[in-house]
């Protein structure tokens, strides 16, 4: 159960840093 544990918060982790970065990208064009 660890090891499906250990792969949810690598996805989750991901997923959240999937949808940070698109942010910042579409705040550093707005800036300019």
């Amino acid at each position: 159960m660890r090891f499906f544990d250990s792969i949810n918060s690598m996805i989750s982790e991901i997923s959240t840093a999937a949808s940070t970065i698109p942010a910042l990208l579409v705040d550093s064009h707005q800036i300019k």
